[in-house]
Order: C-alpha cells, then structure tokens, then sequence
C-alpha cells in the first residue's frame, strides 16, 4: 500500500509567505521546467501472522530507495508535469504495489498547484497512483488549523478498492540542522471501501509529521509510523503489521553536511501552537 507520507521526499519547490505564526500564509507547488529534486525513502515492515489466537510466524521486510522527480513541462494555469525515476533499489518489494516507479520505469504525472494529481501516463484514474504526492492546503492557513481530504483507490497487488482519509494539522515552528522548519503532523485512516465485502475485515492508522524549510520553501524530512490489520473472519487468520517509513532530501542533507541518517533535537522555538 502506498504510505501517503510519500509526497514529503517527492514534493518540488514551493511558495510560501511567511511573516508571523498568526497571520494565515499559503503553501503552494510552483515550479520551473528543469527544476529536480533527489530524495531517499526507508520503509520497515514487521507483520506479525496469527491462526486463530495464536502466532504462527513474524517477517520483517526492508526497502531503500532514491527516487529522482523532474519537472518536465509547465503549463500556463500553473499545473506542471513530473518525470518520477527509481534510481537505485534495495528490497523484494513490487514498487508499482506502494505507487512508486520500478527500475527502469519513467512514473510521469501531472499536478496542481495543491499537490492533486491531475492524470498520470499509462495509469488508470482510481489507483494508488493518483494518491497525491504532497498534501498541501486549498487555502492559506495559520498555525493550529487543519485540513482533510478523502480518496479511494486501487493498488496493483489488491483487488480491493480502499477508502483513505488525511488529516494535517500545521504544528508550529522549530529549528532542524540550524534551519528554521515548519513542523506540519498528518494522520491517516484506511478502510476497504465497499461494506459488502465479505470475511475481510481491514485498517490501517498512521502518524507522522513533515518539516517545511522556512528559507527553501520546500520538504526536506518525513517521518512516519502505521499500524495495520487484516483478518479474515471465516477462516480466524488475521495480519498484524507495522510500517516504519523515513523520507529524506538529499539536496538538503548535502548541503548541511549530514553523513548520516541520525537526528539532533528538534529545538521548539517557543512558538508552537498549543
């Protein structure tokens, strides 16, 4: 299933007016042809396998990746075309199965200037492709507000059509390598969509948070974690999984000098929200 907290490693050069934490600012992609932007992702998977109420066996799954996102093409109402590419690969993982390009493929797609995703070459409406990238406000919001949206979709590997609800709440202010980030929190629901389905009963729930560079105007980190549960009733077999997913720029961590996937404190700057 693709983790929404994708768009954090793929989101482009973006606008944003900053003055004070209670005067509303908008956050909107804009973009130049040319403009590209490397990122790398991590995403840790233990699923735990139960018979009944007794556990049969654990695996743990791991995948790396960088992606690379191109804007190839803007039209003149703002919206914008992107060349997604697989850079490199380490995991067994199908990646068009959590909505990323495989090696070799060339993912392009079209957006607006809220991260929606307009069309996508060689990929039907209604699959986990068309999920947003990045997950940006309509409007311009302050400090403590909040915005939602729902999709369903499809993912290669599931039959399913899945009902995804997001949540994203702009946090507050804080200082990340010496930079000052806007810290945006994000929680997700998602259900099978249909209620007919029958001996299926399915959800996953995830928390993270996203960190906006004040000064690039851009996502530089990502962090997530969800839980998920699939039972199938008749049969008493269920699936109990945990997601870890960290979502990095590289352009960013080469230009403070990070070596490493370590984090320092993240020092409040005493204007958070309450």
């Amino acid at each position: 299933m693709k983790n929404m907290f994708w768009a954090i490693g793929l989101s482009f050069i973006a606008c944003s007016h900053f003055s004070t934490l209670s005067t509303p600012y908008p956050l909107e992609l804009s973009a130049k042809e040319g403009d590209v932007q490397t990122a790398s992702i991590e995403i840790e998977r233990e699923t735990k396998f139960y018979e009944q109420t007794e556990l049969s066996r654990t695996s743990t799954r791991k995948l790396r990746l960088k992606l690379n996102s191109k804007v190839s093409k803007v039209d003149a109402r703002g919206s914008f075309w992107v060349e997604n590419t697989t850079l490199q690969k380490e995991g067994d993982d199908q990646l068009n199965d959590l909505g990323f390009p495989e090696l070799g493929e060339k993912l392009v797609m079209k957006l607006n200037s809220s991260g929606e995703v307009l069309a996508v070459k060689d990929k039907a409406k209604g699959t986990i492709f068309y999920l947003p990238p990045v997950l940006l406000p309509k409007t311009s919001v302050r400090v403590g507000e909040h915005w939602t949206r729902t999709y369903f979709w499809k993912s290669p590997g599931n039959p399913m059509r899945m009902k995804t609800e997001v949540h994203c709440t702009l946090k507050g202010q804080e200082i990340f390598w010496e930079r000052e980030v806007l810290r945006v929190e994000l929680e997700t629901l998602s259900q099978v969509a249909e209620a007919h389905v029958q001996n299926i009963r399915f959800e996953s729930r995830s928390q993270g948070y996203f960190l906006w560079d004040v000064k690039k105007a851009r996502v530089i980190y990502s962090e997530s974690q969800a839980k998920e549960r699939l039972e199938f009733i008749t049969e008493e077999h269920k699936m109990e999984t945990v997601t870890k997913f960290i979502s990095k720029d590289l352009d960013f961590d080469s230009a403070v000098g990070r070596k490493n996937s370590s984090l320092p404190p993240l020092r409040a700057i005493q204007k958070e929200s309450k």
